[in-house]
């Protein structure tokens, strides 16, 4: 079992969300042919649409601060103006339902998004999440809570 440790403040991620994108097209480029023998030419990176988070999504959350942890549900769709409407069901201490929305919204760097929600008892929530074409992994820091969305695509 492994444990979550304290995360960095929100506004910190950006850096390390820009490292990660970096790290992954390293990753991924070397797996492609060089262009002196590839016969066809190969895109840099997935089109947007990969990196989109709409979709059905099953997975788990876990609390840094105190290691609770519970089944997580979340459907995503895109709204008109371009950002995402995510419906997150989960459970806590293994029979207390919750059900929030929000608004996720794209950063400049592919597969990143952001959100920022004001919820009762819990304060401002903020998720800062990287999306791939299966996986969903967010963090999120409200004022008595921090933690991870693991998720894949269902």
């Amino acid at each position: 079992m492994h444990r979550v440790t304290k995360l960095p403040q929100l506004g910190s991620l950006a850096p390390v969300a820009s490292l990660i994108v970096f790290a992954s097209l390293v990753a991924s480029s070397a797996a492609l042919p060089s262009p002196a023998v590839a016969t066809e030419p190969v895109a840099a990176w997935a089109p947007a649409t990969h990196w989109a988070p709409a979709g059905k999504w099953r997975g788990e959350w876990i609390s840094g601060t105190n290691g609770h942890r519970g089944p997580l549900r979340a459907s995503i769709r895109q709204t008109p103006a371009g950002d995402y409407r995510a419906v997150f069901a989960g459970r806590f201490a293994k029979v207390i339902p919750f059900v929030y929305s929000t608004r996720l919204t794209p950063t400049p760097w592919p597969g990143q998004y952001t959100s920022v929600k004001r919820l009762p008892l819990v304060g401002t929530y903020r998720m800062s999440a990287t999306v791939t074409p299966g996986h969903f992994e967010a963090t999120f820091q409200g004022r008595k809570d921090q933690g991870v969305f693991r998720l894949d695509r269902r």
